[in-house]
């Protein structure tokens, strides 16, 4: 120790040497542009509000996103350990804990990796969502989306994914002003990754998130097909799918008092977007779901019968 430097000059130094290494790693420079990136990746996310770096964490802000690394938990506790009936599948899931970092780069994709997980998946629906007719569309979309991975080249299981969750919150949340935004502030807080929370966000034409990626043109093109083949399936004698097909289905949406809650124009523009031929693009839905008939419920009385 250096003559004349007492105990106070030595725990000063010491001090300042760790508050200079804390500031380079939070520094505002650094902070604002992290930011400033993250606030651009979800334009339109916040419904006309600031979307500045303010929003996301900075130096006036606690929160300090691509920074600390947190451990998530992803098992819904609440929903008492279980993950419902799956598919007519009665299997019962859990999900463990994820450590991981918001940045991008490895963690980023090993994160993905993580939470790109069907059974993952299958628990956040059904935590959120209890009506079984809401579980079937999840179930529908999912099928579409699985489909459309396997034609367009798509990871299989993160479509399938995306396909499953889109409305995980809209039963709890059911109002323009929360469905999806609600869903994507839980998704964001159990780590999941920001491929799926933009996919999901941008399913909801007045979110304003765009629709870029294959991913999320392929959600938003059987979103609304999924629900208006299951209405048409269920008007059938049999109530089923093998009832069903794609010129009766297109022919049924030029009839404005059938199923008005869909949106007509949402399915038109979505296959536009996806580059598919409208009839073609119903039919090909159309097969997803009739190779899950069963566990859409709409495999038909006929069948119902012969299994009782």
């Amino acid at each position: 120790m250096r003559r004349g430097w007492s105990y106070y000059h030595l725990r000063f130094l010491l001090v300042e040497r760790s508050v200079a290494a804390a500031a380079k790693i939070v520094s505002c420079t650094e902070l604002n542009e992290k930011t400033t990136v993250a606030a651009n990746d979800f334009p339109g996310i916040h419904r006309g509000e600031d979307r500045s770096h303010l929003g996301f964490g900075s130096c006036q802000s606690r929160a300090t996103p691509g920074i600390a690394e947190e451990t998530i938990p992803t098992n819904p506790k609440s929903a008492g350990d279980a993950c419902g009936s799956q598919g007519n599948s009665g299997s019962k899931q859990q999900v463990g804990r994820i450590k991981t970092k918001t940045i991008r780069g490895k963690n980023q994709r090993r994160r993905v990796k993580d939470m790109n997980d069907r059974d993952s998946a299958w628990c956040l629906l059904t935590e959120f969502t209890q009506s079984e007719s809401l579980r079937k569309h999840a179930l529908a979309v999912e099928a579409c989306m699985r489909s459309y991975a396997r034609k367009l080249g798509g990871d299989e299981n993160l479509w399938g994914v995306v396909g499953l969750i889109h409305d995980f919150d809209y039963e709890k949340y059911p109002g323009r002003e929360d469905h999806p935004y609600k869903g994507n502030e839980i998704l964001k807080e159990r780590g999941w990754p920001d491929e799926i929370r933009k996919a999901v966000m941008s399913h909801a034409e007045y979110t304003g998130v765009p629709r870029e990626t294959p991913l999320e043109k392929a959600l938003f093109a059987c979103d609304e097909l999924a629900g208006f083949i299951t209405a048409c399936a269920l008007v059938k004698p049999g109530k089923s799918l093998a009832e069903v097909e794609a010129k009766s289905v297109r022919k049924k949406m030029k009839d404005k008092a059938f199923a008005r809650s869909v949106n007509r124009n949402d399915i038109v523009q979505g296959a536009a977007a996806l580059g598919v031929d409208l009839e073609e693009h119903i039919a090909f839905c159309l097969e997803a779901m009739k190779a899950i008939a069963g566990k859409l419920g709409l495999e038909g009385t006929a069948a119902k019968a012969q299994t009782t």
